[in-house]
């Protein structure tokens, strides 16, 4: 079970997980790998992007743990 279940709200950006990751490790993750890897699970549903931000919208996930 990913610990980030527990600790992000219902719906997050990747960046927040990722935060959420580099927090617990005590370590700076490359986001490009850590983008790969986390989609390789197969454990998030992708939602709709946030809106009103100034730049490139980021898309909401949820932990999707049946599959």
């Amino acid at each position: 079970m990913p610990f980030g279940l527990y600790l992000l709200p219902k719906f997050f950006a990747m960046t927040d997980l990722q935060s959420t990751y580099e927090f617990v490790l005590i370590k700076k993750l490359d986001r490009g790998n850590f983008q790969k890897k986390m989609s390789k699970l197969g454990i998030f549903e992708r939602h709709k992007k946030i809106t009103g931000v100034a730049h490139r919208a980021p898309f909401l996930y949820s932990f999707n743990l049946i599959t």
